[in-house]
């Protein structure tokens, strides 16, 4: 696959690049400083904001599919990445592809209700970090109205650890396991297969160890 990539310097975004190089895939990616990916050999680099249309239609540029792992940690009212990912749509529906691959979070929609973790929902998403939550929600009320062939993961909490495959994916609103954590590794894993996978299309799915 010619895979165009958003967020590739964070943490998940490089497990995705390690993972796809090793299967063969090519990688275009955005991002605004090129020193993050020096070391990065295999991967086409474009300098540029996620905000910008023309640097994402130059990713997009001959990519079989698109993956977002675009973050943001800004706990004050922002737009960031739900408006990042408008013009990531508008990109894919002017120029193509269709085929869409994002990742979100636990807690976003119908996962909300499903959390156990009376710390992390109430005071974590209710009120500490209640604003990037809720461009999470802007975010995926973007993608779902978008008419591209989109799947949403929205894993628990990420942490660092080799990829195991040995990961659960669930639906939005069924029941989550006590424990949310799982490896970036992992994340990426999912989304490359999700891809290529026809079957994961208007799928939104959460990811748990």
């Amino acid at each position: 696959m010619n895979i165009a990539l958003f967020g590739a310097t964070g943490g998940t975004g490089r497990a995705i690049i390690e993972q796809a190089l090793a299967a063969g895939h090519s990688i275009h990616a955005l991002v605004r400083d090129p020193l993050k990916l020096e070391n990065a050999d295999g991967v086409t680099v474009t300098q540029g904001d996620a905000r910008d249309a023309a640097a994402v239609r130059t990713v997009l540029a001959g990519a079989d599919v698109a993956i977002s792992t675009l973050g943001n940690f800004n706990r004050k009212p922002n737009t960031d990445v739900s408006d990042a990912t408008k013009t990531l749509v508008a990109a894919m529906v002017e120029v193509g592809p269709k085929r869409l691959v994002v990742v979100s979070t636990i807690g976003v929609g119908d996962s909300l209700k499903q959390l156990k973790s009376f710390v992390f929902k109430h005071i974590i998403i209710g009120m500490v970090a209640k604003n990037i939550w809720k461009d999470r929600e802007r975010q995926e009320a973007v993608i779902t109205a978008s008419g591209l062939d989109w799947t949403i993961a929205r894993p628990g909490g990420l942490k660092d650890g080799p990829k195991t495959g040995a990961y659960h994916v669930i639906g939005g609103g069924d029941p989550q396991p006590k424990k949310i954590m799982i490896n970036r590794a992992d994340v990426a894993d999912y989304c490359l297969k999700a891809a290529g996978d026809d079957a994961a299309i208007g799928k939104t799915v959460c990811l748990f160890s």
